[in-house]
Order: C-alpha cells, then structure tokens, then sequence
C-alpha cells in the first residue's frame, strides 16, 4: 500500500487478512466476509443497497426481530433509512447534515409512516424529547453531539419489550457512561460493518443492542 491507496497484491490479500481477524473472535464469522467485500466494490454506498451500517452480527439481528408493526426512531440517517422504511409501519428519522439530509430525502421521499427530520447535531435531545414514554418499538443511535446521551435520553421513550441500538459503543469512555442500562438484557456484537476499509486498513466497531424493561 502507498499513499494510503490499496495495492493490487493488498487487494488480493484482504480477504484473507479479514478472515484471520474475524475467526480469531468468532468461528462463525466467515459468513460476514462476502456481504462486507461486496459492500466495498467501486461506486456502492449506503442508499444503494439500503443496508445500515452497523456491524454484521447487528444487521442479522435486525433481520430476525425487526417488525412491520414498530415504530423506529434513528438518530443519523443513511441506509438505516432505507432498511426501516421498508419494514416498518412508521420511522422518524434525524439527521444533521444539510446535505446528506438532502440526498436521503431524494432517495427516500416523506410520507405517511415517514419522518424526516433535519436539526443541529446537539440538538437530538429535544427531539426525543417531543414524543411520550414508550412511544417507540426500536431506537437506533448512530449519530449526533453526544450518542450516549441521546441513548440514555431516548431509553424511557422505548416501550417495554422494544430494544435500543447503540452503533460504535467502543469508543473510549463510553461504557462507563452506559451504567444506567445495567441490569438490561445486553448483547455486543463486534466485527465488520459494510463499508468499513479505511486507506487499505480493516476497521472493526461494536454495535450493543438493550431491550427495555
């Protein structure tokens, strides 16, 4: 690799590096291997295949529990977008950037069952804040000033049974901050996430799911 770019015999390699990487965590992780490859051919990004960036293990989850019936509220928007709308009866969507916001409306017009939302990154709070105790089946955070306190906010707005997503719960500090949730069923999945190859280099992220009580 030169200048951050992916050479052909780095290119070649990848798979097997990943691989490496992921079996050492979790033997049944091959499978994630094809779908992130995929996710890295040229021109494909979020809002083609309508796939949330979260890490694999997530996404299956997604698939086995996801219902028509929810309400889902997500803070970041993206291929989230997308899959939600798809599978659920009604999605609020938040998002802060004028023009991201922009391509996933064009994408995803507004209409009944459909949300979109556009606000100042550390004002996520207020939004969650506008809806009853709850209200929501899923909340997904992914996105704003500060995730970890739009989780915390966002909990008491979960109905009982309904679950919260917290995307990159890695990140430093971060499960300190989550001691609230203790005592909630918990699952971590970490891994690969579709799109997640930076100047050649493999990234991996947690996504950890709770379901409220």
């Amino acid at each position: 690799m030169r200048d951050g770019r992916v050479s052909g015999v780095d290119r070649a390699l990848l798979p097997l590096r990943v691989a490496n990487v992921l079996l050492r965590r979790d033997r049944g992780a091959w499978r994630h291997l094809v779908p992130w490859l995929s996710s890295l051919r040229p021109g494909v990004d979020p809002l083609e295949l309508g796939t949330p960036w979260l890490a694999f293990g997530a996404i299956e989850w997604l698939q086995d529990n996801l219902r028509s019936r929810w309400r889902v509220l997500e803070l970041g928007s993206g291929g989230s977008t997308l899959y939600f709308r798809r599978r659920v009866r009604h999605l609020v969507s938040v998002e802060h950037d004028p023009s991201w916001y922009r391509r996933v409306t064009q994408r995803v017009p507004p209409g009944p069952g459909y949300e979109p939302l556009l606000v100042p990154e550390d004002a996520f709070g207020q939004v969650i804040e506008r809806y009853p105790e709850g209200w929501f089946d899923l909340v997904l955070v992914d996105g704003g000033a500060d995730r970890v306190a739009a989780l915390l906010a966002a909990a008491p707005r979960v109905a009982r049974g309904g679950f919260l997503i917290l995307d990159n719960s890695d990140h430093r500090d971060t499960e300190a901050r989550l001691r609230p949730l203790d005592g909630l069923w918990r699952r971590d999945f970490y891994g690969v996430a579709p799109w997640n190859l930076h100047r050649g280099r493999l990234h991996l992220q947690r996504t950890t799911v709770w379901r409220a009580e």
